[in-house]
This record gives C-alpha cells, sequence and structure tokens, in this order.
C-alpha cells in the first residue's frame, strides 16, 4: 500500500474512532473468550464495546431518528372552521401539547384545527406570549409524532433545520424542511439565523438543532420590524427564532 494511501485512511480512521473501537473491542472480547484469557479482560473489552457502541449510535442513529420524529411532529395550523387557507405550523412535544407562533393564533381560549392523519382535529390555545412569539396548544386527538425538546441555543455557524408547511396556489399542503445558519441572539432572546427565504405557513414550525436533533424554537415570521408578516417570501436574509427556553416549566 502506497504511503498516501496509508496516510488518508489514517486520517479517516481518526475521524470515525468509535465504529473503529467498537469493532476492535468486539473482536478482542471475543478472542479472550476463545483463548481462556482472564476474565477481567474479556470484562474490559466488553464495556469498551458498550461505550463505543453509545458514541455509535448518538450520531449515526437517535439524531437521525430524533430528526425525522421532530419532522414528522410539525402538522398545519389554521382557524376553526377552515380547511384553508394554511395559516402556520404547529409541532408536539409531548402528548396532546403542542407549540406553535403566538401570530398564528388568537388569545388564550380560542380554538384552531390542527390538520393531523385522521384529518382536521380541534385544539384550544392553552397560552400564548405576544412579546416572544409563543403559543402552546392542547388537543385530544392522537398523533403518533413527539419531537425532543432543549433549552439550550445552537452556537453561531450551527445548522439548523426549520421543518414546516406551505400551501401552493390552489391550497394544497406540502411539507417543507429548510436549512439555515445559526448566527447570534438578538436582545429579544430570539436566534438570528440565515438562510433561505421563509415560507408562507413556516410560521410556528420547528427550528431543530441538527448535533442533536432536539427542537430549540419556534419559527417566527417577524423581523426586526415586525413589518413582514403575510407579506409572503422576503429576499436572501435574516430569519429570527423564537427559543422556548423563554417558556417556563410549568407553561411546557
Amino acid at each position: 500500500m502506497a504511503h498516501e494511501q496509508r496516510r488518508q485512511l489514517l486520517q479517516e480512521a481518526r475521524g470515525q474512532p468509535a465504529p473503529l473501537v467498537l469493532v476492535a473491542a468486539s473482536l478482542v472480547s471475543a478472542a479472550s473468550a476463545i483463548a481462556g484469557l482472564n476474565l477481567w479482560v474479556a470484562v474490559v473489552a466488553g464495556m469498551t464495546t458498550v461505550v463505543s457502541g453509545v458514541q455509535v449510535m448518538g450520531p449515526h442513529v437517535l439524531v437521525p431518528v430524533r430528526l425525522n420524529t421532530a419532522q414528522r411532529a410539525a402538522v398545519p395550523v389554521t382557524e376553526q372552521g377552515k380547511s384553508s387557507p394554511l395559516c402556520g405550523t404547529a409541532v408536539q412535544y409531548k402528548p396532546g401539547r403542542w407549540l406553535t407562533a403566538a401570530h398564528v393564533v388568537n388569545d388564550a381560549g380560542s380554538i384552531v384545527q390542527l390538520r393531523l392523519d385522521a384529518g382536521w382535529a380541534e385544539a384550544k390555545v392553552i397560552f400564548r406570549h405576544e412579546t416572544a412569539d409563543l403559543a402552546v396548544l392542547e388537543c385530544s386527538s392522537a398523533h403518533p409524532w413527539t419531537a425532543s425538546l432543549m433549552l439550550d441555543m445552537p452556537e453561531e455557524g450551527d445548522a439548523v433545520r426549520v421543518a414546516g408547511w406551505t400551501s401552493r396556489f390552489d391550497h394544497r399542503m406540502l411539507r417543507l424542511s429548510l436549512d439555515y445558519v445559526a448566527q447570534s441572539e438578538t436582545d429579544r432572546q430570539e436566534l438570528m439565523v440565515t438562510g433561505p427565504n421563509p415560507q408562507w405557513g413556516f410560521g410556528g414550525a420547528p427550528a431543530i438543532e441538527m448535533r442533536s436533533g432536539k427542537i430549540f424554537g419556534i419559527y417566527s415570521l417577524f423581523n426586526e420590524d415586525r413589518n413582514h408578516v403575510g407579506e409572503g417570501p422576503r429576499p436572501l436574509q435574516e430569519s429570527y427564532i423564537a427559543c422556548i427556553r423563554q417558556l417556563s416549566n410549568g407553561v411546557l
């Protein structure tokens, strides 16, 4: 094997240490059992296998599962008695509880519609924080997907995915995911992100931190001047995420 090929293989190995350790530890554990070596050798190798397995499952298994679940937990939301037009997006974070943007719904106590797999279902606005642009809904109808939450905010430069719903000119609703880059936190405790034009219906869509697959905030159509609501796509520029850490545990 040429020197350059060996160097590239070593670089790739260093980039993926957990899978190599997992395989090596499994081989050592098996060889120990076959050779009848001391019990502690097999035990140490087994422990290494478990630890390495957790390292592998985190980024390679758990995060993709969380990401897929978070995207499927998001559904369209509209006003009571309307199946169209689309008002925004809501996401289920525990059975029967949903997060959306405050500007998507009316005051606490009002009723909205969520489009679940079985059709449109009523949900009640039980909390609305207009300044933070966050609202909590309660719905008795079952939905199989539940997203995981995190209170931490992504670091500057981290990848963020917004998974929402938009609609065509004929009111057909379409699922859409857009990727953004985290920038800085504002004095309103929002996270500024840069990326694609926000789509109509994205208000209330979950913002997912890509390294963990967890939701940290809700997409807001508001800009600093608050003049963009309902005006459709904007030029490529900054957008803002309402971070759920502004809500107390009692609300969530």
